[in-house]
């Protein structure tokens, strides 16, 4: 997301990494000169602020609810069947989209390698990793880390919300402010992570905290929530916002849902349309994770290029990206 993406308009540079023929840039509303044709393919084209994955995550957050929740009366008990259950939920939900876009992509290699950011495969025999293998130690940071502490800050929402202590709302009698929020929640998600994201490469919490993550310069679909346990509850963190806003729970859920699952793509290790119209990748955040001292948010809102960290990819990477060599 960000800029046009042609698979047959793109190039490696020198050290064989994909790139696109050309700068990356902000998405249609925060990248000048506006026009109302151009803020309109933002907000309702393929691949822009709704289609597919806003408007996939509110659907799933109303599933959810509705489906796969227990009564919100019987979480004012912190009762082993309800959280384990919802702990089982989001185990599945993980599992499933993970592991759907790693065997897609790096098993069945549905996209060969054309269009795959760095060159080489997922390292194995390497002692940086648990087990020594990256799949393997990502798949248990995820799985053994993220996904619990993920539960933990719904289980926290959930009890206080069902014994009176948040601020809840109904469609039924805030309909214009139910809707609104589901618009700024991606905004909002953005902002939280990007300050996060700051104050986690501070030096001391980049060594003792953060450097699991950055064990992969190669991204792959598991990596996304590969993190130490105090990121995980750092990231999460961004449901405490529902916590003092009047709201109703699924937009807590569309929420942590979305800072959960949306990582696998963003980290798939590819550029493109997977199957011809699934898009896939974020090349500004593959430039992150290639280079470390840029690009800390997303395109969505341009915190980056306020705070003169973003770099766009053209000409050779110096620790101000706004220099170029």
């Amino acid at each position: 997301m960000g800029y046009e993406h042609n698979s047959a308009c793109c190039e490696r540079d020198e050290d064989g990494h994909w790139k696109p023929a050309g700068p990356i840039h902000f998405q249609g509303i925060a990248d000048p000169p506006y026009s109302i044709s151009k803020i309109l393919k933002w907000l309702f084209g393929w691949d822009g602020y709704l289609w597919p994955r806003n408007v996939g995550y509110v659907i799933l957050a109303f599933l959810t609810w509705r489906f796969m929740h227990a009564n919100l009366s019987e979480s004012a008990s912190l009762s082993p069947t309800w959280i384990g259950l919802m702990l089982i939920r989001n185990l599945a939900l993980v599992f499933l989209v993970y592991s759907f876009y790693h065997v897609t992509l790096y098993a069945w290699k549905v996209m060969g390698n054309e269009c795959k950011y760095h060159p080489k495969g997922q390292a194995k025999d390497s002692r940086k990793f648990l087990f020594n293998d990256q799949v393997k130690d990502n798949i248990f940071y995820t799985l053994v880390s993220g996904v619990p502490i993920w539960t933990a800050w719904e289980v926290l929402y959930f009890w206080l919300a069902a014994r009176g202590y948040m601020p809840l709302i109904r469609f039924s009698s805030h309909p214009v402010w139910f809707v609104a929020l589901f618009f700024l929640i991606p905004v909002w998600r953005n902002l939280h992570f990007y300050c996060i994201h700051r104050l986690i490469h501070w030096k001391p919490l980049l060594r003792m905290i953060h450097r699991v993550h950055h064990k992969n310069p190669n991204p792959a679909p598991w990596s996304g929530m590969s993190m130490h346990p105090v990121e995980h509850l750092m990231y999460f963190s961004v449901a405490l916002l529902f916590f003092v806003v009047p709201s109703h729970p699924m937009h807590l859920l569309f929420t942590v849902q979305q800072a959960a699952l949306v990582p696998a793509h963003t980290h798939s290790g590819f550029e493109g349309r997977m199957f011809g119209f699934w898009p896939i990748g974020q090349y500004f955040h593959y430039l992150h994770h290639k280079h470390v001292a840029c690009n800390f948010g997303s395109t969505l809102v341009p915190l980056d290029k306020w705070f003169g960290r973003f770099y766009d990819g053209e000409g050779k990477f110096i620790l101000n990206p706004n220099r170029r060599e």
